[in-house]
């Protein structure tokens, strides 16, 4: 839940290194990336696993897949940390084993519940 152009208000440079450590070390696409921003279904493993970087990457992930809304709210301005708040609010019920697909759930959720103000890198 997060992003390489301004739309999340937080640091660009920090963003796109995320983004690209992520999507080296994941083996997705950035077609997937982009696909999934505009709301459509990318159900794959790689994808599921940028997800899980990602968020663990930005502090929204703990290592035991815990959502960490706190320590992610941190890293937005002001004028995001409401919308941000309840996605992950609403979206950090998710309990499966296997942390890619909690991510990919977390994302997806969050995407559903507020498409005007979801992000992801």
């Amino acid at each position: 839940v997060h992003a390489t152009d301004d739309s999340s208000g937080g640091d660009p440079e920090l963003l796109k290194k995320i983004h690209d450590k992520c999507l080296k070390s994941t083996g997705t696409k950035e077609e997937d990336v982009e696909n999934f921003k505009k709301g459509k279904a990318v159900n794959n493993e790689n994808f599921k696993c940028y997800d899980k970087c990602i968020m663990m990457e930005a502090g929204s992930m703990t290592p035991q897949g815990d959502v960490d809304i706190p320590t992610f709210l941190k890293s937005l301005p002001d004028s995001r940390k409401g919308p941000a708040k309840n996605m992950l609010e609403n979206c950090s019920h998710f309990t499966d084993e296997d942390l890619n697909e909690r991510a990919y759930k977390i994302c997806k959720c969050s995407r559903e519940t507020d498409p005007e103000n979801f992000f992801i890198i």
